[in-house]
């Protein structure tokens, strides 16, 4: 239980701000970085500061591109082409594992089954329909909304998608011994709150400031909600999280925020 904050745990929380989100990218991304030393239960609190970095690198070539040519469905392949290539599919990966661990009755064969190096029906499914929703609400936001609100807006959801993650890793405990969930299991309660501050401020400055109110507050409500149906779904499969749990987290926050916003908007 949280009782205060004071500016000591401010300042600690941004006192190794830059390496320690360095060392995670490291983790979550293909970007050519060295020297991460910290453990991943260390650095983890960094989330919203990867998820900035990362969708701005996703943002990129369709902000360079939009100078000379501005083509929906091309800026729209080029966003999930470039999301799953600088993390090298690896929320996808869990996303695939986690729905194909349904398939077993035990918690015990749903952990051999996430832990099995290939894929099944629900895997490929349930990859595909993500794939295929984030397209689609992707190229729907750009028909509607200016080039530059989409990507604002793209940035917010690599942002609040990966902090689902932290969520948890926070609240759930491992399921198993080893592994991501393991390893960035979350004990400083405190960091992770004002990580959440951190992302909900950041997702401010971008959506409620440039595009409106309505869709930060729903993007808010959406990553909500399908935190918690996952936390849910997950407590129940298997009594806590693992890195494949942390994986369907991230997407199916990304895709209901996508989605909500495409209601409202």
């Amino acid at each position: 239980m949280i009782k205060h904050f004071n500016l000591k745990d401010i300042n600690i929380f941004f006192k190794n701000i830059i390496p320690d989100t360095l060392s995670g990218l490291i983790f979550f991304s293909l970007l050519p970085i060295k020297n991460g030393s910290k453990n991943l239960s260390q650095i983890i609190y960094t989330i919203p500061f990867i998820g900035l970095i990362l969708g701005s690198i996703i943002t990129f070539p369709v902000l360079l591109i939009s100078i000379f040519k501005d083509i929906d469905i091309i800026n729209s392949i080029i966003i999930i082409i470039m999301s799953s290539l600088i993390t090298g599919c690896l929320h996808e990966d869990g996303l695939a594992d986690f729905c194909d661990s349904y398939g077993g009755n035990t918690k015990k064969r749903k952990l051999e089954i996430m832990d099995d190096s290939s894929i099944g029906a629900y895997g490929v499914i349930s990859v595909n329909l993500s794939l295929l929703t984030r397209f689609m609400s992707i190229y729907y936001l750009f028909s509607i909304l200016g080039t530059i609100e989409v990507l604002l807006i793209i940035v917010s959801v690599a942002i609040l998608s990966r902090t689902s993650m932290l969520y948890i890793l926070t609240t759930l405990p491992p399921a198993k011994k080893t592994g991501l969930g393991s390893a960035a299991h979350q004990k400083n309660i405190k960091s992770t709150y004002i990580a959440f501050g951190v992302s909900a401020l950041i997702t401010f400055l971008t959506i409620c400031i440039f595009i409106g109110y309505k869709i930060y507050f729903v993007s808010i409500f959406a990553a909500v909600f399908s935190t918690l149906l996952v936390s849910y779904l997950a407590w129940r499969a298997i009594k806590g999280q693992t890195g494949d749990v942390c994986g369907s987290s991230q997407q199916f926050s990304e895709i209901m925020i996508y989605l909500s916003i495409c209601v409202v908007i």
